[in-house]
């Protein structure tokens, strides 16, 4: 037998079992084990983690005995044996190693605490997990069939949970699944961050094929697989607002911004500074910006303290001008700062930080309100009468526009007045994001993405929105006709607890909570264990020797002694040391992150960048939730199998493939 069709039975039986460790993630749960959720899902890991391996080393043995490896030096192994990410990987092994070696309970940092099982073993199943799928997804068939999966089985998983919402139950649950349901994963919040990873992934999956397939015009491609999946993004989100997290909503809008940003071309899009290090410069600031205009907006960390307002301002304003240097005026110099730069700097700047000032401070005041109002009439009227808007200034205020859609996003349905700014917000984003191409003589990225692909894009930013409305409006006129009764209040409560939700963001940054008592814990326990910390998985061994006298009280004394400090960047501190963080968000992390936007730039041309973009953003959504949150088997294996999908692309040449894609822009 030859040695290519050999290769594609092993290929075969690698996807089928990648595919399989999938769907077990996200469906698999048993309750004939006392810890239905989390135990069932890391057996199944490992299971399929040791054929996986088990297969893997049988065909090396058997390729060697037949003589179809060729000879190679120790070093050149080694490079085989690379995935982008190897030395990184074995450093944050080694670490964990030496954790556990020094661990304050040994045996509990080789196992793993009850329910969690995070110990040394696991951590390096993880570490397997994103080798396989780095390693083993070398084609492109084979990388679509496994996002089929990611779709069918968190479909399925989403269809369960719509169920739980109509009170339809199979089993008899501690908590009721009604209010917040939670499908086939322990906890609504870990559920929650679940399906909402997957949310651009699904729109990737639309941009790519309608991109891929739009040339020959396939009505399969292009009209009927497009719609299918558009209905499994409209189900999954909507599990996600049944299962409404503060700790996930948070990720994902600030996931989603950046995903706009990225398939728009909106980062560094001017030939005339083109440049790599540019394109880095400009989504890393970009990035940073998000993350405390997010904060800023849902926390009011500003009203806290006038040092941190003043920073959070400073901050803002610097980011706005930056903004201006790489969007607006590309070819500035700054020792020829002209009069007219300096008046269009002024009146971008200022005219946003009003708008900053009329949304974050006044909104809900009658003056503030009329302001408000007032001042986005001028802005529509502005952008549809002024013949003089410069091109140049469109990605500018496509930035801005998204960063304020998004923002706003989860409180759409508070008040009409909500409802009235999206709603603008929307007319902004048609306006900026479907500009006539032929205004620039030089087209850039900027423009290259289809009109099909935009009118996407707008799209779910419109669905987005009605699918948080939609529920909303018969629990209002039910308060408009009468107060309801005991057994209509159950058709509100999911509807209740979202409203809840979110007004507790603010009481939770200023005042204080359960989590906020745990994170101060941490602080002595960090300083003690600063290094190497207290072994893999000692959180709750080591918990009562640091916990705070009031936090019985503000839990509601009923778990004196939590397993996780609901910050993943804690967690890693406190067990892992200084060494353990560094390596892991510095070396792992941020390293995945510069490989996956390198690989991006480099396949700009290429459809398959859709999928780059949808892996770097639900990567982003777990990383953004665990800042609150902390991540169980389901969401870190579909964190890790996202990280070893954006390898898999950016390391095989199959995914080149077509790289120059003919676009037609009247599509």
């Amino acid at each position: 037998m030859e040695k290519t069709k050999v290769n594609t039975i092993f290929n075969s039986i690698f996807i089928t079992l990648l595919f399989a460790l999938i769907l077990g993630n996200a469906l698999f749960f048993s309750t004939m084990t006392h810890a239905v959720f989390e135990v069932n899902k890391l057996l199944w890991l490992r299971l399929i983690t040791m054929v996986v391996c088990f297969v893997w080393f049988f065909k090396y043995l058997l390729f060697k005995d037949n003589g179809l490896i060729p000879k190679q030096g120790l070093l050149a192994k080694f490079k085989s044996l690379q995935v982008g990410l190897g030395i990184p990987l074995l450093l944050w092994l080694l670490v964990n190693i030496l954790s556990t070696i020094f661990s304050q309970n040994i045996r509990l940092s080789i196992l793993g605490s009850y329910d969690r099982w995070e110990g040394i073993i696991t951590i390096i199943n993880y570490v397997l997990l994103i080798y396989m799928y780095a390693k083993l997804v070398t084609k492109q068939k084979h990388f679509l069939w496994l996002v089929l999966a990611i779709i069918l089985s968190a479909s399925l998983s989403s269809v369960y949970g719509v169920l739980q919402s109509l009170n339809v139950e199979f089993f008899s649950w501690s908590m009721d699944s009604a209010k917040r349901v939670f499908a086939c994963i322990n906890n609504p919040v870990h559920y929650s961050a679940y399906v909402g990873m997957i949310v651009p992934l699904c729109i990737s999956c639309i941009l790519y094929l309608t991109e891929k397939h739009h040339a020959t015009n396939s009505f399969f491609w292009t009209k009927i697989a497009p719609l299918v999946i558009f209905l499994a993004i409209v189900l999954i989100y909507y599990n996600q607002f049944l299962s409404y997290s503060r700790a996930t909503w948070i990720g994902f809008i600030g996931a989603m911004t950046i995903f706009y940003l990225l398939v728009l071309g909106n980062f560094n899009p001017h030939p005339q500074r083109a440049s790599k290090k540019l394109f880095f410069l400009d989504f890393f600031v970009t990035s940073l910006a998000i993350a405390v205009f997010y904060l800023y907006v849902i926390f009011n960390f500003h009203l806290a303290n006038p040092f941190i307002a003043m920073f959070i301002f400073i901050i803002m304003v610097s980011y706005l001008i930056f903004n201006y240097f790489i969007l607006v005026n590309p070819t500035f110099k700054p020792r020829f700062f002209s009069l007219e730069t300096f008046r269009e700097i002024c009146f971008i700047a200022g005219g946003i930080l009003l708008f900053y000032f009329l949304f974050l401070f006044n909104f809900y005041q009658y003056l503030g309100t009329i302001g408000h109002y007032l001042y986005l009439a001028l802005g529509v009227i502005y952008i549809f009468f002024c013949k003089k808007l410069k091109p140049a200034l469109k990605p500018f205020f496509l930035r801005i526009v998204i960063m304020l859609i998004f923002s706003s996003l989860q409180f759409v349905s508070i008040s009409w007045t909500s409802m009235y700014l999206y709603l603008l917000l929307i007319i902004g984003f048609y306006y900026f994001s479907f500009q006539d191409s032929t205004e620039r003589v030089e087209k850039t990225f900027y423009d290259s993405l289809t009109l099909r692909n935009k009118n996407w894009l707008l799209l779910f930013i419109v669905v987005f929105a009605i699918i948080l409305i939609v529920p909303t409006i018969p629990a209002h006129l039910q308060k408009l006709i009468s107060q309801p009764s005991s057994t209509q209040t159950q058709d509100f409560q999911i509807l209740e607890n979202v409203y809840s939700k979110v007004d507790s963001y603010k009481t939770i940054a200023i005042q204080g909570s359960a989590r906020t008592s745990m994170w101060r814990s941490s602080l002595p326990w960090i300083k003690d264990f600063w290094l190497l910390g207290s072994g893999p998985d000692t959180i709750k061994y080591m918990y009562p020797d640091y916990r705070e006298p009031q936090y019985g009280i503000l839990e509601g004394g009923h778990n004196f002694t939590p397993d996780r400090l609901h910050n993943e960047y804690l967690n890693v501190l406190a067990t892992k040391g200084i060494l353990g963080f560094i390596i892991y968000y510095l070396g792992v992390i941020l390293g995945w992150y510069i490989l996956i936007l390198n690989g991006y730039y480099q396949l700009r041309t290429h459809a398959f960048r859709f999928f780059l973009a949808g892996c770097l953003a639900g990567v982003t959504i777990y990383l953004g939730q665990v800042m609150f949150n902390f991540g169980v088997v389901a969401t870190l294996v579909l964190f890790y199998i996202f990280m070893g999908l954006g390898l898999a692309i950016i390391k095989y040449p199959d995914f080149r493939t077509n790289e120059n894609i003919a676009r037609d822009h009247k599509l």
